[in-house]
């Protein structure tokens, strides 16, 4: 008699995204619900698509979902990271998240010249030779040329001003700091956020920021309380930590002495930080 033996080898369910492959259907079991990777659909409804726009002004599961159902994205809550993997993840079937913006892509693409990005975009023609602030379009220009496109107005929370491209223009542009901080807060939450009054508050951030990460970059929004004394609703820029231990700003004028001598005079601002990359201090 012929003994018939089983493979011994061990199969593991757990796949390249960490969750359980069915051996029997072929779907991965993301906890709330089933997904099918030939197809790229879930089998479920979004467990979080009970959201309304109309009773809530937000609603938070895992994180702040995704603009709710007036999102061209949202429409179908069946559909895996609205059919864009690339730019989006769902780690757990509930809620997509925008992957993290690239500080290298962005540095690489970013124009410091907002004169020449006004007179280059046809869309943007009319704020050209103007003493227009190009801090948020500047930013707009890198997202776009990195991949991060950014959306037209329709698509956007009410709170965010984009001025939407014409044909033959590379993207849609947001046109100034609050709005480019309320856009960012709502595909990601902030890193970090400080409120600064005083000298000692850009001190205090600073430490904070050396404290926490080393070699740290990313990008940094400040928000003036306000605007009118400004003369602007605030800066977007990149920041990074430079040769000598200090945060800069792109252009690579040190932040703390900045915000100190050409802001705080003006004006109480609210700091928002994305930290995109640093070292790990062990």
């Amino acid at each position: 008699m012929v003994e018939q033996q089983e493979p011994t080898a061990y199969v593991n369910p757990y796949k390249f995204n960490v969750k359980e492959l069915d051996s029997e259907t072929g779907l991965y079991y993301y906890g709330a619900r089933y997904y099918n990777p030939k197809a790229s659909i879930w089998y479920g409804v979004d467990p979080l698509a009970v959201y309304n726009p109309v009773m809530e002004t937000q609603f938070y599961g895992d994180g702040e979902h995704n603009r709710g159902v007036f999102f061209w994205g949202n429409l179908n809550p069946y559909i895996y990271t609205y059919q864009n993997p690339i730019i989006y993840v769902d780690p757990n079937g509930k809620q997509v998240k925008v992957t993290d913006m690239s500080y290298d892509k962005l540095e690489r693409n970013y124009d410091r010249y907002g004169e020449g990005i006004l007179q280059r975009e046809k869309s943007l023609n009319y704020l050209a030779n103007k003493n227009t602030n190009t801090c948020a379009i500047k930013l707009s220009d890198a997202a776009n040329k990195s991949g991060y496109a950014i959306p037209k107005s329709s698509e956007t929370p009410s709170n965010v001003r984009v001025q939407n491209g014409k044909k033959e223009d590379s993207g849609n542009f947001v046109l100034d700091a609050a709005s480019m901080a309320n856009y960012l807060k709502s595909k990601e939450k902030p890193t970090e956020t400080y409120t600064i009054k005083t000298n000692k508050g850009v001190d205090k951030m600073i430490a904070d920021i050396h404290e926490k990460y080393d070699d740290m970059r990313g990008i940094i929004i400040y928000v003036a309380d306000d605007a009118k004394a400004y003369g602007a609703t605030g800066h977007a820029d990149l920041i990074y930590e430079d040769w000598g231990w200090d945060l800069s700003f792109s252009s690579g004028k040190d932040v703390g002495p900045y915000l100190k001598e050409d802001v705080l005079p003006k004006t109480s601002i609210k700091v928002y930080i994305w930290v995109q990359d640093y070292d790990k201090k062990k």
